[in-house]
């Protein structure tokens, strides 16, 4: 899943030149992958300059013409045959058994994450493979930045506080720096203000990583960057000192585990192949009756991530289940009444 814009000049069959605005975006018709195009007349000329507001108008109007075509044309094509019933019935109950992990769960179905990535809109250079477990960063050679991707649910609390996994499934040799990950308590949503300019412009959010640094911002709307760093008041930021910097950066590769750790103390960590990284205390504990979501911006050195089952979470899933379970309350109010006839 993913759209892709280009801004460029076409030859009309009067061999005039003209500006127009493509949307591409891909359309599955059953087991058939199509290519969508929607398109935009921008003016006349082969350099037209359009202002930012406007071509983000322009840009939203092709997206909803895309979605609306795509929308029709998979309804058109759901006549679907008893083994794609069967798989797509499949598919649906593990979608819905998904957020619900039970201690009674199959081997195979406990090892599913917690979360996807959300997918309903994504930023320009995201996309989305792997049912939606995998965010790959296009042109990972030629751009830093421009696949900020969330979960598409809150992240379950664990033992430790809030934590994912992701294993890195490419790298760009281009750039250099850790990708920014954490948390924030907006919901995505699909609307137009849904990214920032910057990864540590989003609202409510803890990140760490990037250089050695972690950031946090406390209010809902993303902070507007300028042509300076955001100040303190509105964007808290921390870095380690150049030595520690320099000793902790590594070089990271495919196949590394990534884990980032928020704490309920309010201290945000990340992991690289079971070994802490960076650790920064960002005097924001976890507030356990708020939901989280997860942050990935996939960028710098990082070209592409894979979600992974996480350990804690899971741990204290099948703790929570088991102490819920009948038998354990029957335990339980045995022991109560055990300890009320000794109180006796």
């Amino acid at each position: 899943r993913g759209e892709a814009v280009a801004v460029q000049p076409v030859a009309r069959s009067d061999d005039e030149l003209h500006t127009v605005l493509s949307m591409l975006g891909l359309c599955r018709l059953q087991e058939t992958r199509c290519a969508l195009v929607v398109q935009a007349p921008l003016g006349k000329g082969p350099f037209v300059r359009t202002p930012k507001k406007e071509r983000q108008k322009i840009t939203e109007a092709c997206r909803r013409s895309l979605c609306d075509i795509r929308h029709r044309l998979q309804v058109g094509a759901r006549e679907l045959g008893p083994e794609q019933k069967a798989k797509d019935s499949k598919s649906k109950y593990l979608d819905k058994l998904q957020p619900h992990h039970t201690g009674t769960l199959s081997h195979a179905v406990a090892e599913i994450p917690a979360f996807g990535f959300y997918r309903q809109r994504l930023q320009s250079h995201c996309v989305l493979s792997n049912g939606g477990l995998t965010a790959t960063r296009r042109e990972e050679d030629e751009l830093h930045s421009g696949c900020l991707v969330f979960s598409d649910r809150p992240v379950p609390l664990s033992n430790k506080g809030l934590e994912f996994t992701l294993r890195i499934e490419g790298v760009s040799t281009c750039f250099d720096g850790f990708p920014m990950i954490g948390f924030t308590r907006r919901q995505p949503a699909d609307h137009i203000g849904l990214y920032p300019d910057l990864a540590l412009c989003l609202g409510q959010s803890v990140l760490v990583g990037t250089r050695c640094q972690a950031s946090a911002r406390d209010r809902h709307e993303h902070f507007e960057v300028g042509f300076k760093p955001p100040p303190q008041e509105e964007v808290q930021t921390w870095s380690l000192p150049a030595p520690q910097a320099h000793q902790a950066h590594q070089k990271l590769r495919a196949g590394d585990i990534v884990t980032c750790v928020y704490t309920y103390e309010g201290r945000v960590q990340f992991w690289l192949n079971n070994e802490i990284m960076l650790d920064f205390d960002v005097g924001r504990p976890v507030v356990p009756s708020s939901e989280y979501y997860a942050v990935i911006d996939v960028c710098f050195t990082v070209a592409s991530v894979t979600l992974l089952p996480t350990a804690g979470a899971q741990e204290e899933t099948l703790f929570r289940s088991e102490c819920d379970s009948p038998k354990m309350k029957r335990l339980q109010e045995k022991t109560q009444l055990v300890d009320c006839l000794a109180g006796r």
